[in-house]
C-alpha cells in the first residue's frame, strides 16, 4: 500500500521527469531537424558530428524520461537517472561555454540543468 507521502512523490517525480524528457527530447533532435536555426543560438560548430552523437544521447534519456512519467514509474534509478545527467550536461556547457566560437547559450543551459538537478532532488526527498 502505498503512503500520503509516496504518492507526493510520485506527483512530484512525474512531474520532473515529464519536463526534463520534453526539454531533452527536444533539444536532441533539434540539431538533426534544423541546423541553422541550432548553430545560430549555440555558435558554428566544426565537429557536427559531436552535435550529432550528443543529440542523440539527449533524445534517448528524454524519451526513457517520459516513458517513466507516462507509466508514473519513477524509480530511483530513473531519478539518478534525470539528475545525474543533468549535471553532466551542466558540466560540459560549462566547458563548451568558454569556447570563442560559443555563445553564452552554453551557460544559460548550464543554469536550466543545475536548476533540473535541485529540483530531482527536492522532488525525490519532499516533505515527510
Amino acid at each position: 500500500m502505498m503512503t500520503a507521502h509516496n504518492e507526493a512523490r510520485v506527483r512530484r517525480t512525474t512531474v520532473v521527469a515529464r519536463a526534463q524528457g520534453v526539454y531533452y527530447f527536444v533539444t536532441g533532435v533539434w540539431p538533426f531537424l534544423n541546423r541553422t536555426t541550432f548553430e545560430w543560438i549555440t555558435g558554428p560548430k566544426i565537429d557536427y558530428w559531436v552535435v550529432g552523437s550528443f543529440g542523440v544521447v539527449l533524445a534517448v534519456i528524454g524519451g526513457v524520461l517520459l516513458l517513466a512519467a507516462r507509466a508514473e514509474r519513477i524509480t530511483r534509478e530513473i531519478a539518478v537517472l534525470g539528475a545525474g545527467s543533468a549535471l553532466a550536461v551542466a558540466s560540459c556547457d560549462l566547458l563548451a561555454g568558454v569556447q570563442p566560437r560559443n555563445t553564452g547559450a552554453y551557460f544559460a543551459d548550464a543554469v536550466v540543468e543545475v536548476g533540473l538537478v535541485g529540483w530531482w532532488l527536492w522532488a525525490w526527498r519532499g516533505r515527510k
